[in-house]
């Protein structure tokens, strides 16, 4: 086999296992050693239970975790709302709402949850959706309000004047 043809089986099925992934709602690959770490702490162990805080350096991609974590939640279940709150509307927009681009580019067709603007909700094909929202104060916190909500994460919870 030519190290082309090689190259071509390797990318169909690395595509493959990906499509395959988002079926099972499964997007563990996505994240780095120590991001993995984190969310089987999250999942398992320790980490299961209703509430849990993760308290890491900067620039460790919690951000980036937690919106996987919300979107894989959501996959998985149908017709639920996944809440994520940051501390600021401005930061729902300039970082997690950037994220979410980021992790659902690789997602199949019909499987790629669509980011709707005017609800601020990632909508997924099962009815299910992450509502992302800013907590600069109360008013904007109640964004969070409304039907139960099957999981609730806070991102930089430390930085929000209403927690």
């Amino acid at each position: 086999m030519s190290d082309v043809a090689a190259i071509d089986e390797a990318a169909t099925l690395y595509y493959s296992l990906v499509d395959r992934a988002w079926r099972l709602g499964s997007l563990r690959y996505k994240l780095d050693r120590t991001q993995r770490q984190l969310y089987d702490w999250i999942l398992t162990g320790e980490g299961k239970r209703k509430r849990f805080v993760i308290e890491a350096a900067r620039r460790l991609g919690k951000s980036y975790l937690l919106l996987v974590f919300a979107i894989e939640t959501a996959l998985r279940h149908r017709n639920v709302r996944v809440n994520y709150a940051a501390p600021t509307v401005k930061a729902a927009r300039e970082i997690a709402i950037p994220l979410i681009r980021q992790i659902v580019a690789d997602a199949p067709e019909d499987m790629r949850p669509e980011w709707r603007e005017s609800t601020g909700h990632l909508e997924c094909r099962n009815e299910s959706f992450v509502a992302v929202f800013g907590a600069d104060d109360e008013a904007q916190a109640d964004r969070g309000r409304g039907t139960a909500a099957f999981a609730n994460v806070v991102d930089e919870g430390g930085f929000s004047p209403v927690l």
